[in-house]
């Protein structure tokens, strides 16, 4: 974390600024595999191939005996705003990195079929955001209006990894079940001004070791929160979970 401080009297970011956002990016997809995209995102109760066992895996052994592969790609592309009431001034989130936007989200899948039964592994992303607004905005501003030309933007990406299987008993009962890992990564660097930062520490919201020294700072104009890895995939914080 970066602290900001300068000699010019302190003035109230709140006052000054407020933001509104005026779309969003793809935080859950629609549909998985390009069948399913066609539809809408219909799948429940439908052959859609491997990617049905991230909506109901019992649709699996609606397949044809055999194996199957599924290769795909979401490409996620951001154009969002944000706008200063007060001022009217603008930040575009635009493809300023390969690292937030466009990204890709990939579609990887493989399934087999003998008998009664359908087994399949597979990696999909479930969903992601994105945004770029560079270190030249309003947004890169701390309190007071102090130009820190810090960079502003964030990813999230998640991917759901399942282990599907599916037995059909008939024509009319199939059941199936999966297991899925869930991994999420966050790349984030945000730009809080001292009143931002008040609000958080009077709420509660902040601790570690530095908290104590911030009063000591004669002229405190905000902090900078980064954490980030300039990679396709790879994330400045990550976690796992799993799920059935």
């Amino acid at each position: 974390m970066k602290l900001i401080k300068n000699k010019i009297p302190l003035l109230i970011l709140s006052s000054t600024i407020v933001t509104c956002a005026h779309a969003t990016d793809v935080f859950r997809l629609e549909g998985f595999g390009s069948i399913s995209k066609a539809m809408g995102g219909t799948a429940t109760a439908y052959d859609v191939g491997p990617a049905g066992m991230m909506s109901n895996p019992a649709t699996l052994s609606l397949m044809k005996e055999g194996t199957q592969f599924l290769i795909g790609v979401d490409i996620i592309v951001t154009d969002i705003y944000t706008r200063n009431l007060s001022t009217g001034e603008k930040a575009s989130s635009h493809s300023h990195s390969h690292n937030r936007g466009p990204y890709a989200i990939p579609q990887l899948a493989i399934t087999y079929r003998t008998g009664k039964y359908t087994v399949g592994i597979g990696v999909f992303g479930q969903g992601g955001i994105g945004t770029e607004y560079g270190n030249s905005s309003f947004l890169s501003q701390a309190t007071g209006g102090l130009d820190t030309n810090l960079d502003v933007f964030s990813r999230l990406f998640v991917l759901n990894i399942p282990f599907a299987i599916s037995y059909q008993f008939n024509e009319k009962l199939t059941i199936g079940a999966s297991i899925d890992a869930t991994w999420q990564g966050l790349n984030l660097n945000l730009l809080l001004g001292a009143d931002q930062l008040g609000s958080l520490i009077q709420d509660g919201r902040v601790s570690g070791s530095m908290l104590p020294t911030l009063g000591e700072f004669p002229d405190l104009r905000g902090a900078h929160i980064g954490f980030t890895e300039n990679k396709p995939v790879s994330n400045g914080i990550s976690s796992w979970g799993v799920t059935a």
